[in-house]
């Protein structure tokens, strides 16, 4: 059955909708869905895009194209390859003319998955990420070249945004959230998450 998990956060109440992973029990994922503001998809590591995520994924576009979330998760095990993971959600985004956007990036994988650069306040979060650190500089280059791209699609939400981005190049962490806040809820973008849940990491 689907469970309901109460969690407030900085003054908010957020219900999540916990629904069964096998397609057996798919009745419920359409029920939640049909309810819900908008849908985490959760993708493995290991196996990428699968019956599963393609059923998820068509159900939150029958929604009236509900914003949706991935999570790329097992991002620990040993087949774990995240590359190969955000590729296969990228075909499938393809499909349906959206695109995704790293808000993410690993520190690491497999046996040394450490942690997470957070692209959006541009911190690095080693373990459970209740601290953060400076971003290691093995990964200045790839945070550059990924960042660019989460602030062009936030820059596509607002029109003052653009014009600040298109004169100076960048924006803060306020200002991305606000820009994807817009293209989240518009269906345009869909954000990705890393984590190896089991072990709290990311």
């Amino acid at each position: 059955y689907t469970s309901v998990i109460p969690v407030e956060y900085n003054n908010f109440k957020i219900n999540f909708l916990d629904t069964p992973g096998f397609t057996d029990f798919v009745g419920e994922e359409i029920a939640a869905l049909s309810v819900a503001d908008g849908a985490l998809i959760l993708v493995d590591a290991v196996s990428g895009v699968e019956v599963g995520t393609e059923l998820a994924w068509n159900f939150c576009d029958e929604q009236n194209n509900l914003p949706r979330f991935v999570v790329i998760n097992k991002l620990d095990r040993e087949n774990a390859n995240f590359a190969k993971a955000y590729e296969s959600i990228e075909e499938l985004a393809q499909q349906a003319n959206k695109r995704l956007v790293k808000v993410q990036i690993p520190m690491g994988e497999k046996n040394d998955f450490k942690g997470v650069v957070d692209l959006i306040h541009m911190k690095a979060y080693i373990g459970d990420g209740k601290t953060a650190t400076e971003i290691p500089a093995e990964y200045a280059k790839e945070v550059a070249d990924v960042r660019h791209t989460l602030i062009e699609a936030a820059a596509e939400g607002e029109d003052s945004l653009l014009e600040k981005y298109l004169e100076t190049g960048e924006l803060s962490g306020e200002e991305l959230m606000v820009g994807l806040k817009d293209v989240v809820l518009s269906g345009a973008f869909i954000p990705v998450f890393i984590t190896a849940g089991a072990r709290e990491i990311g």
